[in-house]
């Protein structure tokens, strides 16, 4: 697929769901919905934004899709999905990053290791802590 056409025909998708989702907030109580309402317009912004380079670049080139990353890619998520009620939330985030950077080809072992438990960290002090929600726990808990 050229890119110029992916750039314009997968933001537009993006931008179809946002609005879905955006029309689902409004059954959501007010202070519930202020934090996908601006995710949401964040995403529609960033997808006009590529939409828009895409437009304007005389840019046209065709690059091979690499369906054996893409099959890693999905089975690395069903896995995820999987593995979240046996083995915990924080768990399954840390291996499910790992594998994922693993996939996109990083190297670096202290970055390997770094930014799946930072990430998990972040999320669980943020939401863990600062906003007090709880995530999917092992089964064995």
């Amino acid at each position: 697929m050229k890119i110029k056409l992916a750039d314009i025909i997968f933001p537009a998708c993006l931008i179809a769901m946002c609005v879905l989702g955006l029309a689902e907030c409004r059954t959501l109580p007010q202070s519930a919905a202020l934090l996908p309402r601006v995710c949401l317009w964040l995403l529609i912004a960033l997808s006009l934004g590529i939409m828009l380079k895409a437009l304007i670049s005389k840019e046209d080139k065709t690059v091979a899709f690499n369906w054996k990353r893409a099959g890693i890619i999905i089975a690395s998520l069903i896995a995820y999905v999987v593995l979240i009620p046996v083995a915990g939330y924080y768990a399954a985030t840390v291996l499910f990053t790992f594998a994922l950077m693993l996939v996109f080809g990083v190297k670096n072992k202290i970055v390997l290791a770094a930014v799946p438990l930072g990430f998990a960290l972040f999320v669980f002090l943020v939401f863990g802590k600062l906003l007090s929600l709880t995530p999917p726990k092992p089964f064995f808990m």
